[in-house]
């Protein structure tokens, strides 16, 4: 299913919309960086791009965890190890690649 440029802007929009009053209700640390994670997320999701979008979002995600637990140098080794799992668990086909079709023989 293909999603017009436009119609995506207005989901992302209103995601980012909903995430900036949260952030006014609760807070703005470290907030703003779960909200651009989660916009990132839908904004990936709108636009089928698979694993590639949870990735760039959970570094962002990892970052406003870790100021929650104090910065601590555990918790971001831990954080990073999750995150470098992402690629593996979204992974679809042989080097995260899309199986190419049988017409596309021009480089083997």
């Amino acid at each position: 299913m293909s999603i017009p440029r436009r119609r995506i802007d207005e989901i992302t929009g209103a995601v980012f919309l909903i995430g900036l009053g949260c952030l006014f209700y609760f807070g703005f640390w470290p907030g703003i960086l779960f909200l651009v994670g989660g916009v990132m997320i839908v904004r990936g999701l709108v636009e089928n791009r698979e694993w590639r979008s949870f990735q760039g979002a959970a570094w962002v995600i990892a970052v406003g965890i870790w100021s929650l637990l104090a910065w601590n140098v555990g918790a971001l080794l831990i954080l990073a190890g999750i995150v470098m799992l992402i690629p593996v668990v979204f992974q679809r086909g042989p080097n995260f690649a899309k199986p190419k079709s049988p017409s596309d023989h021009y480089f083997d």
